[in-house]
C-alpha cells in the first residue's frame, strides 16, 4: 500500500512536469523544461497526496500546510503574489458565505469597486499592476505598447490630448473601427484555444457536447473582452476636453457593465481573477508610497523575513480552504486529491456549501454576481 501511494504521488508529479515541459517546448519552439509554476504544482501535489495518505484521515490539515509551503516556496516572486492573493480572497469568500447579508447590494458594490480598481490602475497607474499582468492586458488590447505607454504618461503631464497619444495616425472613427476589429481578432485568439482545451477534456471524458451552447459562450466571452477594452477608450474619444483622470475614473466603470454579457458562471470566475489583481494592486501601491518606505526604514520591519511571513499566511489560508474541498473547483480538487471530493449526503453544513438543488433535483450553483 505504501509503495502504491508513493507511486501515485510520483505519477501526478511526473505528469504535471511532463505537461509543463510540453507547453514550454511549444512556446519556445524547441525542447525546454517546465516552468516554475508547473514544478511547484507537481511537487506540491505529490507532497500533499503522500502526507494526506500517511495521516490516514483523507483530508489532513498537516498535508495542506506542508504542501502549501512546498508549493509557495517553489513559486517565483510574481506567482507568489497571485497565489497569496487567491488564498486570501478564498478565505474572505468563505467567511462571507458563512455570514451573507444584503447580497444584492454588497455583491454589486464590491464587484464594481474591484473592477474599477483594476481598470483605473491599468489606465493611470500601471506600476500598481505586476509586469506580467500588465503585459497580458496590453496583449489583449491589441494596441501598440508605445501608444499605451504615451497615453499613461500623458494622463499625468497633460501635454497632449488623449486622442493624440492613443491613435496619433487615425481619426477617432477610424480608431473605433480598426480597434474593435483588432480586439475581436485578439479575443478569438484568446478564447478559441481555451474552449478547444475544454472541448478536448469533455470528449476525453465522453461528455455530451452542446455545440450551440459552446458557440454562444465563446461569442459572449469575445464580446466581453472586446467591449471591456474598447468601451473605456471610446469614452475617452467622446469627451476629449474633459480632465484626464476624471475621464479615466468614469471609464473604469464600463468594464463591469460589459461583464454582464458573460454567462453567470464565467462571470463569477472573471470577477474572482479581477479581485486577485485588485488585492495585488493595493499591495504594490502601498509598497510604492512614501509613508510605507518611511515606516519600513524607521522600524525593525526591514529585518522581518517577509517571504516566510507570506509563506505562513498562504499555508494558513490553504489549510482553511481545504477544510471544505467540496465547495471548490471539482477539477482542481480531483487533481489535488486524486479522487472526487463530494459532500456527504447527510451533512447539514448548508452555509459552507452554497450548492443547492431545484425542485427537479438539478444542481444549481449560485454566484455572487447577478
Amino acid at each position: 500500500m505504501e509503495s502504491s501511494t508513493v507511486t501515485a504521488s510520483l505519477r501526478v508529479t511526473c505528469g504535471t512536469l511532463a505537461v509543463g515541459a510540453f507547453l514550454s517546448s511549444i512556446r519556445a519552439r524547441q525542447l525546454a523544461g517546465p516552468s516554475a509554476i508547473f514544478v511547484a504544482l507537481g511537487v506540491g501535489t505529490g507532497v500533499f497526496r503522500l502526507v494526506n495518505h500517511i495521516r490516514g484521515n483523507g483530508n489532513s490539515k498537516l498535508a495542506a500546510a506542508v504542501a502549501s509551503i512546498t508549493f509557495f516556496r517553489l513559486c517565483t516572486a510574481s506567482h507568489r503574489q497571485v497565489v497569496l492573493s487567491y488564498g486570501c480572497l478564498e478565505v474572505l469568500l468563505q467567511a462571507y458565505w458563512d455570514h451573507r447579508c444584503l447580497p444584492t447590494l454588497v455583491e454589486h458594490a464590491i464587484s464594481l469597486i474591484t473592477t474599477m480598481r483594476v481598470a483605473y490602475a491599468y489606465l493611470v497607474h500601471a506600476e500598481w499592476l505586476p509586469p506580467s499582468t500588465l503585459k497580458t492586458f496590453d496583449y489583449q488590447t491589441n494596441i501598440p505598447v508605445a501608444h499605451l505607454e504615451q497615453f499613461r504618461r500623458n494622463i499625468h503631464t497633460n501635454e497632449l490630448s488623449r486622442c493624440a497619444t492613443m491613435h496619433p495616425d487615425h481619426s477617432c472613427r477610424q480608431f473605433a473601427v480598426t480597434g474593435t476589429l483588432n480586439l475581436l481578432s485578439r479575443s478569438a485568439q484568446v478564447f478559441v484555444p481555451l474552449q478547444s482545451l475544454s472541448l478536448a477534456a469533455g470528449i476525453a471524458t465522453k461528455k455530451v457536447i452542446e455545440w450551440p451552447k459552446v458557440i454562444k459562450g465563446v461569442a459572449r466571452s469575445m464580446m466581453f473582452l472586446t467591449g471591456a477594452n474598447m468601451a473605456p477608450l471610446m469614452l475617452s474619444c467622446l469627451v476629449p476636453n474633459a480632465p484626464h483622470k476624471w475621464v479615466a475614473l468614469l471609464a473604469s466603470m464600463l468594464p463591469y457593465a460589459v461583464l454582464q454579457v458573460e454567462p453567470p458562471k464565467r462571470r463569477a470566475s472573471v470577477l474572482k481573477a479581477i479581485s486577485c489583481w485588485a488585492l495585488i494592486s493595493l499591495h504594490l501601491q502601498a509598497k510604492s508610497s512614501r509613508w510605507w518606505r518611511r515606516l519600513y526604514m524607521a522600524t525593525p520591519a526591514k529585518h522581518v523575513p517577509w517571504s516566510w511571513v507570506a509563506t505562513a499566511a498562504y499555508a494558513a489560508c490553504m489549510t482553511q480552504i481545504l477544510k471544505r474541498p467540496h465547495i471548490q473547483s471539482h477539477l482542481a480538487m480531483q487533481y489535488l486529491y486524486g479522487k472526487p471530493m463530494t459532500k456527504s449526503r447527510n451533512s447539514t453544513d448548508s452555509r459552507s456549501n452554497p450548492t443547492k438543488h431545484n425542485a427537479q433535483g438539478d444542481k444549481v450553483i449560485p454566484v455572487t454576481t447577478p
